[in-house]
């Protein structure tokens, strides 16, 4: 039979534990907060002006040229779990080329259960009904996990597709895909390390247009302070997004010479 003293003991170790975990759940959403907080640009970048306008939506953080070139757009996945914010420069650069962004939120920042993505991917399919034209899905980091995952599964409703700074596809072939895709990552990423993102080619055609940016890392794929288990840059930010819009809007131009 169990003592008095040590039913306290246990209670008292209990609520220790729960304290504990409570402790660590708030130092983790702290560091989640700041870490991944957008940051680098100014608020005009998020503000409609006369070459862009900018809308906040439900389901997307959304860039409109309002000069369009009507023929393609983007469908863009941020990484895990990095707000939408953080990819406005490079949305917005690519809306000054006249092509619309759709930076998706992804809910809980994550969508790691299948019912979320499928929230997720019902988010993508309005976007893409809206605005009827060629749509290039693009995602960094475990945001192309649900780029490619939405990619295989409906092949007809993307016209390229675009992996930044990840090592997916890891669990889709897409090996047979007649779309053109382009895969873009850095030398200094330490997230995706160029020998394990090269470890996958074998699920990408052979098609594939491989970009390497020298000195790149994985964090500067977007404009948030910190990534776990990132390495130093070699160039600037700046540099890096350059490399990065000019691939993808090299994409664009492809699908958008295709034919439907």
């Amino acid at each position: 039979m169990v003592s008095t003293r040590t039913r306290i003991v246990l209670r008292r170790t209990r609520r220790a534990l729960i304290l504990v975990c409570l402790l660590l759940l708030a130092l983790a959403s702290s560091y989640l907060a700041l870490a991944f907080r957008a940051t680098g640009f100014g608020p005009e970048v998020l503000a409609s002006d006369r070459r862009v306008r900018v809308d906040d939506r439900p389901d997307a953080l959304v860039f409109l040229p309002t000069t369009d070139r009507g023929d393609a757009g983007v469908i863009f996945f941020p990484g895990c779990p990095v707000p939408p914010d953080a990819y406005a420069p490079f949305a917005r650069a690519l809306a000054e080329h006249g092509y619309p962004v759709f930076v998706m939120k992804v809910p809980y920042r994550c969508a790691t259960l299948a019912a979320q993505q499928e929230q997720l991917f019902a988010a993508a399919h309005a976007a893409m009904r809206s605005m009827p034209r060629r749509w290039v899905v693009a995602g960094h980091s475990r945001g192309a996990v649900h780029a490619s995952a939405l990619v295989a599964r409906e092949p007809r409703l993307s016209a390229g597709l675009a992996l930044i700074g990840t090592t997916h596809p890891r669990d889709v072939d897409l090996s047979s895909l007649s779309i053109p895709v382009t895969k873009i990552y850095g030398t200094r990423d330490g997230v995706a390390p160029e020998q394990r993102i090269r470890a996958t080619a074998h699920l990408l055609p052979p098609s594939t247009r491989w970009v390497r940016i020298e000195g790149g890392n994985h964090r500067q794929f977007g404009y948030y302070r910190y990534q776990l288990w990132d390495r130093s840059a070699t160039l600037s930010r700046e540099a890096q997004q350059e490399q990065t819009v000019e691939a993808v809007i090299d994409l664009l131009r492809q699908t958008s010479a295709v034919q439907p």
